[in-house]
């Protein structure tokens, strides 16, 4: 199979300058002063700090398949799928996202649907972390300003089930014929807090929700394979572009390695089109050379 050009080039200077494009993109998008930034580096591994700046923002930040504010919200995500781990990502990006122009609500939208793939415990410490840096009226949870549906009581099922299939493209029926040897209880959990409470919510749109669960799924690794496989065709019903998806399996590589990375990649070409079996092969670059991903799968 031949390597698929990506629509999603590196900047053409990628070998010239990328420390001063880098650090430029940093001060933009964080408000600090890059030397600031990596002072904090000087006494323990200043070439670390300056991989900082290369790559994750000289690079990956310099990208246009996504916009700065769903960039943002993705690798908040990514950092609350990784528990006690990515605390510090929270606190360091809720302020950027902010910037961004992501709104409260959205953070904490983000933060709720995380819960769905990486549990609620890992999700209640993420938005403790994500108040802790908000503006003091920003220091509870969300209000009724974004409540669950009206009719939260009444028939959570039914709701689940209508949005359930709209999500999917999947009857719910047909879907929960798959636990009724086992748990059919679980299954039908799935369908009312899942998709009854959560995916009914509107903090979120439905492209960037499903950009969101990928995310998490990818911070997850090889327990988060499944819901990549799941949630990239729904992400595609809801009018996600391959280069937006393959874009949040890259930002993720920030925070969950690139090893991980691979692995989601991998699994999001598996279900996408033919044509788009193939990972990004301009950040790839050096793995395609060294052998270590062939036809856009990991090896």
């Amino acid at each position: 199979m031949s390597v698929v050009n990506s629509s999603v080039a590196l900047p053409a200077e990628v070998s010239k300058d990328r420390f001063a494009r880098g650090s430029a993109t940093f001060a933009a998008v964080t408000g600090i002063p890059t030397e600031e930034y990596l002072d904090g580096f000087k006494d323990s591994s200043p070439d670390f700090g300056r991989y900082v700046i290369e790559w994750v923002f000289g690079d990956v930040y310099s990208r246009t398949d996504l916009d700065l504010k769903t960039r943002e919200l993705v690798i908040i995500a990514a950092g609350a799928a990784l528990g006690a781990t990515g605390i510090d990502v929270i606190k360091f990006h809720v302020p950027t996202a902010v910037r961004a122009g992501a709104t409260r609500d959205q953070i904490f939208g983000v933060l709720t649907q995380v819960a769905i793939v990486a549990g609620v415990p890992t999700a209640i410490a993420a938005i403790s972390a994500a108040a802790q840096v908000l503006e003091p009226h920003s220091q509870v949870a969300d209000d009724s300003s974004v409540a669950l549906p009206a009719e939260v009581s009444k028939d959570r099922f039914a709701r689940g089930s209508a949005t359930f299939a709209a999500v999917t493209g999947i009857p719910t029926e047909e879907y929960l014929d798959g636990f009724k040897d086992s748990s059919p209880d679980f299954g039908r959990y799935v369908i009312e807090w899942v998709f009854g409470d959560v995916y009914s919510r509107t903090d979120l749109d439905l492209k960037t929700r499903e950009l969101v669960i990928i995310a998490a799924g990818a911070a997850l690794g090889a327990t988060g394979i499944d819901v990549i496989k799941f949630h990239v065709p729904t992400a595609v019903r809801a009018g996600a572009t391959r280069d937006q998806i393959f874009g949040v399996l890259t930002q993720v590589a920030i925070v969950a390695g690139v090893p991980t990375a691979i692995a989601a990649i991998s699994a999001a070409a598996q279900v996408l089109e033919p044509h788009s079996q193939v990972a990004d092969p301009l950040l790839f670059t050096g793995l395609l050379r060294d052998g270590l991903i062939r036809d856009g799968v990991a090896g």
